[in-house]
């Protein structure tokens, strides 16, 4: 009876050795194995199919997506133009509130207001290939703007001294433009004359322009103009860097 029991047991370890080697390799493979499928997966069967039977692979598999982040795409450039197209009309209705009364000072505005940084400024106003005529708008323009800011921008010095290093004509017209302040002091605003004595500061400090520019002011005729005292008060303030 052992004998016929011990062979009976045998008989049954061989035939069901394969069954116990196939469950392994499943138990050892599971973690690899698994289906990468979800409840999501089961919800878009319509349209993108079973893609996890066999043989039931779905040609428009992925379309659905790549259709949908195409139109993301497009949808964000075209929010992109009409972000810039807005921008841009703003700076146009704020060039004529300024009184840029020609199409190129409004240009130049635009570039000027319109910029990242002083270097994007330039690198814009660069390009716009202006001959020697035209390139004078640029420093009556950036004069303009900074004068009219509620209180100074240490962008339009830099801008300014970028102009005065690299371009002779610009230095010079912001010379004459300076030189046109001096002499009408009537009509220039506390806030002006406070704003442009800090862009000459800053064109003085940085070497982008001589002090020689002040030989044209005679002092004796300054007296009774606040705004000639203001500019000049500010001027060596900055220039002595005089704390408060």
């Amino acid at each position: 009876n052992n004998k016929r029991r011990k062979a009976t047991t045998n008989d049954t370890d061989q035939r069901s050795a394969p069954l116990r080697a196939w469950l392994g390799k499943i138990s050892s493979s599971r973690s690899t194995n698994e289906l990468q499928m979800g409840l999501k997966d089961f919800e878009d069967i319509d349209t993108k199919g079973r893609w996890w039977v066999t043989g039931a692979a779905w040609a428009g598999f992925g379309k659905h997506d790549a259709s949908a982040n195409k139109e993301q795409r497009n949808q964000q450039r075209e929010n992109t133009r009409g972000a810039k197209e807005n921008s841009e009309r703003s700076l146009m209705d704020l060039a004529g509130q300024m009184r840029m009364n020609t199409q190129l000072r409004k240009q130049i505005f635009c570039v000027i207001m319109g910029a990242n940084d002083y270097m994007d400024a330039y690198q814009k106003l660069v390009k716009l290939n202006l001959n020697g005529v035209q390139g004078r708008e640029v420093s009556r323009v950036l004069v303009h703007c900074c004068g009219s800011e509620e209180a100074y921008n240490p962008y339009y010095g830099f801008l300014a001294a970028k102009l005065c290093d690299n371009h002779r004509t610009h230095k010079f017209t912001l010379q004459l433009v300076f030189w046109d302040l001096f002499k009408r002091w009537d009509n220039v605003k506390p806030r002006k004359a406070t704003n442009l004595a800090c862009m000459l500061s800053h064109l003085f400090t940085s070497f982008s322009m001589s002090l020689s520019i002040l030989k044209v002011i005679e002092f004796e005729t300054l007296e009774g103009s606040d705004s000639s005292v203001l500019f000049f008060f500010t001027l060596l303030r900055q220039l002595l860097k005089v704390e408060d």
